[in-house]
């Protein structure tokens, strides 16, 4: 039976559809509509939220059925509210919004909470109308963009399968929602039939909490996975191909493995990278849920290929020809090992908030020297205030977050500066003894 899903999903993989193809100039890409950025969008939303429930359970607090019931609901709500704000993103003055109206049609109110509900449901409505107006524009570009291209390329089915808008929109909040609803029905039946005796009115009303908490999570992650479906009809499929020098993304947070090696080339005969490094770990498996995150191994200190000593050992020409590898550098990242000029495919972008996947398409796709390929990935897509200040989100292979760092005269002995200026960065190779490289960038050695 494994055997068998197994060769499904590999021919799964082997399927490939055309997909509309459109490459961006740096100005096309340096202009993409601004927008609000999401953390006012956030912040404008939850933080006003935060201070009305505060104030609404000083006024009527023992009126309000989960407070009344005790710890339990009051924590159930809380847990819920705070899933419902960290997933919504963009789409938080809605949901802001609609819980304003909700709490004026669920229980009666004096007039002066009523006024305020209604004025807080309006202000939501207007900020989210603000969000979604601005928000369209760089939707609308994606549409005219697949509409201009006059190429294709093509892609594995399976990556079209990994941009649906299920797969989008937090799909943990889904989980945790049906975790919920399952917990609180299982719950209300078995109290049903043990203390409550078969009784209706006898069953905790906790349980019953917790089961409409589960639903009205799943409710609105189905409406958020509405919008993003509705968002990927519009655009439709779409490969883009943008500039990303330098960590760059503009509209694109990007992100960056290091220190990992192609899994295919790690599965030569003379690669030990992959593999536990002690006895206490677990060899790197295949990840399932990410196809581009599988296609990577962490490296080997030790490998004769891609170990610290390989590295060093290089000649200098030899070095500069890997030198946009990610496993060259592995723990001393920084954005300007991303060259000037380099480009990234990317596919699934359907506008703000949305997850797109990296693209390699074949001969369309060069990052870089043809023997060094930056393990580049785009992480969010998401409006800031300030595109040109954006910082890469360099990661190892287990989620592992790497800091940024250049040379300021770290221990060990110090054996070669190779200038990278031929591969496009701006700044030089540190090789130190038992040690990875670090870079030099050119204005701080100057």
């Amino acid at each position: 039976m494994g055997q068998e899903t197994e060769m499904a999903r590999d021919l799964l993989r082997s399927e490939k559809v055309s997909v509309p193809f459109r490459r961006l100039s740096e100005q096309e890409w340096g202009n993409v509509p601004r927008s609000i950025p999401n953390w006012i969008l956030s912040l404008g939303t939850w933080l006003p939220v935060l201070g009305l429930l505060i104030w609404l359970i000083g006024c009527r607090g023992h009126d309000l059925p989960w407070l009344a019931q005790g710890w339990w609901g009051a924590l159930t709500a809380a847990v819920g509210a705070v899933a419902v704000m960290v997933a919504s993103g963009r789409q938080a003055p809605w949901v802001a919004a609609a819980t304003c109206l909700a709490l004026v049609a669920w229980m009666p109110w004096p007039p002066l909470e009523q006024r305020v509900l209604a004025l807080g449901a309006g202000c939501f409505g207007l900020l989210g109308g603000l969000g979604m107006l601005s928000g369209l524009r760089f939707t609308r570009s994606l549409r005219t963009w697949r509409r201009e291209a006059v190429q294709s390329v093509m892609v594995e089915k399976s990556l079209l399968q990994h941009t649906a808008a299920r797969k989008q929109v937090a799909p943990w909040l889904a989980k945790l929602s049906a975790a919920g609803f399952v917990y609180g029905l299982a719950r209300v039946g078995f109290d049903y039939f043990t203390d409550a005796q078969q009784q209706v009115d006898r069953i905790q009303i906790q349980h019953l909490q917790t089961a409409a908490c589960g639903l009205i999570g799943l409710a609105c992650w189905g409406l958020l996975v509405l919008v993003r479906f509705a968002a990927q009809r519009f655009v439709g499929p779409l490969v883009l191909r943008i500039p990303v020098g330098g960590g760059q993304g503009g509209a694109i947070h990007l992100g960056a493995l290091s220190g990992v090696v192609a899994r295919s080339e790690a599965s030569e005969e003379d690669c030990r990278c992959g593999a536990p490094a002690s006895n206490f770990e677990a060899a790197a498996e295949p990840e399932h849920d990410d196809p581009w995150l599988a296609a990577f191994v962490p490296v080997h200190e030790e490998c004769a290929r891609h170990g610290v000593q390989a590295v060093n050992s290089m000649s200098r020409q030899e070095f500069v020809r890997h030198a946009l590898n990610p496993w060259v550098w592995a723990e001393h990242v920084n954005d300007q090992l991303i060259p000037a000029g380099t480009e990234l495919e990317v596919m699934g972008l359907s506008g703000w908030d949305c997850r797109p996947l990296p693209v390699d398409s074949g001969p369309v796709s060069t990052l870089g020297s043809p023997q060094g390929r930056l393990a580049l990935y785009p992480h969010r897509v998401s409006e800031v205030l300030r595109r040109n200040r954006r910082t890469v989100r360099w990661r190892a292979r287990r989620d592992v977050s790497l800091e940024p760092v250049v040379w300021q005269g770290q221990p060990g002995k110090e054996l070669d500066r190779i200038p990278l200026t031929g591969v496009g960065i701006d700044g030089s190779a540190v090789r130190v003894e038992g040690r990875r490289p670090y870079l030099l960038p050119h204005r701080q050695a100057g």
